[in-house]
């Protein structure tokens, strides 16, 4: 960032703004790094054994005084990746970051690996000293102080995550705002709005009567007419759920939709079709392929709308539904667990999250599961911070040990009481 060609105002590749979106504050996050690991440097050569409350203080001193510096790195990380993104497109930048990739003293790695340093490194924090709880057997005093310190990296680590998701939702409003169109018929609602959110968006198959095949008709014709037939009867459409407003549309090309119907969350209901009642709902002669893990969705406004909806799999019905109708009952197929009597889970990789309701986990992530479905999806509490959302099974490894399962759970439970603690003094 210190390259001549890429600082301005001397680059002719990077404007101030764009210089700004791709590196942000990373200067004082370097301070502020360089500044801990002195401190822990101290600790160190006072004794080589380390003793975990004095570690757990330094971090939660230095944490409380500098830490902020990471909310608004955090908080750009959106336009950061974006920018990066569209830069790349450039030759000239290119070239000057290719050069400095291939400098020996950053060892091979890309421009990227350090510009996600910073967020990964306050993630990791909370984890290591997870992993310091789990690991080993501490007295109650050094156990509570831990906790504090761990529930000070937490409480910044969630300032972090909200302002970076209301930064990239009103990105992704934006980007929605362009990409949805309303007919000339209809009134055009304003979708960017602060307190307008993106709760789900995807697409399902409609199932919809259609007018019967004329009773006379040449044989010819009689095979191109079914098979345009049965795709009428099969219709994608484009769903987009937010907070307080649902958007029904149909794809116009990669980048338009086109709204066809909407309606306030409220006026919404949703149920599961059950398998014995499908034929009291699927119009006469409707293929069984495109037909399967059914809902009913209806729109009481005026009109009171009524959508047959098809989905690909058990779990995104359940996902739709729950969306839809968050008080809803649950799949007769499906297994939920109380929060005190759970199974538990490990995750030993990685799971990204794609969707809003979905729940990210780092490896070593503990998690109770509240429900699981037979296609393979769990929805779960991350223990470390309280996080619900579905999460792919075949990530994770249950915990059968009773004992550990426990322990975890007291865990939780001294997490909460610290979090109240310290947002009661806070408070104060």
């Amino acid at each position: 960032m210190e390259n001549p060609q890429l600082k301005p105002p001397g680059s002719s590749t990077l404007s101030k703004l764009d210089y700004q979106h791709l590196f942000s504050n990373v200067k004082n996050i370097i301070s502020v790094s360089n500044r801990l690991l002195q401190k822990l440097e101290l600790v160190w050569k006072q004794s080589v054994i380390l003793d975990a409350g004095v570690v757990c203080r330094v971090l939660k001193k230095v944490a409380k005084k500098h830490y902020h510096v990471y909310v608004p790195y955090l908080t750009n990380a959106a336009f950061q990746e974006r920018k990066l993104s569209e830069l790349k497109c450039k030759l000239e930048f290119q070239s000057i970051v290719t050069d400095l990739e291939d400098a020996p003293e950053v060892n091979g790695l890309k421009l990227q690996s350090f510009l996600v340093l910073p967020m990964q490194r306050i993630t990791r924090i909370p984890l290591l000293i997870y992993a310091v709880l789990q690991g080993i057997d501490l007295e109650e005093s050094v156990v509570d102080e831990i906790n504090d310190c761990l529930n000070t990296f937490q409480m910044l680590l969630n300032e972090c995550n909200e302002k970076a998701r209301q930064m990239e939702n009103l990105q992704q409003l934006n980007v929605l705002n362009s990409q949805l169109k309303f007919k000339k018929t209809s009134r055009t609602v304003p979708i960017v709005s602060q307190t307008r959110s993106l709760i789900k968006k995807g697409q399902l198959i409609q199932i919809k009567p259609i007018t019967k095949l004329p009773v006379q008709m040449p044989r010819r014709l009689l095979k191109t007419v079914q098979q345009r037939v049965l795709r009428e009867k099969l219709t994608a459409r484009h769903f987009f759920l937010f907070n307080d407003l649902l958007l029904i549309s149909k794809k116009k090309n990669d980048r338009s939709f086109e709204v066809i119907e909407y309606s306030e969350r409220r006026n919404i209901s949703a149920e599961i079709i059950d398998n014995r009642n499908v034929h009291n709902y699927l119009p006469s002669g409707t293929p069984s392929a495109g037909c399967n893990f059914l809902f009913c969705l209806v729109i009481l406004d005026e009109e009171n709308s009524e959508f047959i909806l098809s989905c690909d799999s058990e779990n995104e019905r359940m996902r739709w539904i729950e969306a839809f109708c968050p008080s809803s009952q649950n799949d007769e197929d499906e297994k939920v667990y109380e929060l005190n009597d759970c199974p538990q889970v490990q995750a030993v990789q990685k799971f990204l999250s794609e969707e809003p309701d979905e729940l990210g986990l780092e490896e070593s992530d503990i998690v109770n599961v509240l429900r699981k479905t037979q296609d393979g999806w769990y929805e779960g509490e991350r223990i470390r911070d309280g996080r619900r959302g579905w999460f792919l099974a075949s990530h994770t490894v249950e915990i059968e040990n009773a004992h550990r399962r426990a322990k975890n759970r007291r865990q939780r439970w001294r997490l909460l009481k610290q979090t109240e603690h310290f947002q009661e003094h806070s408070l104060t």
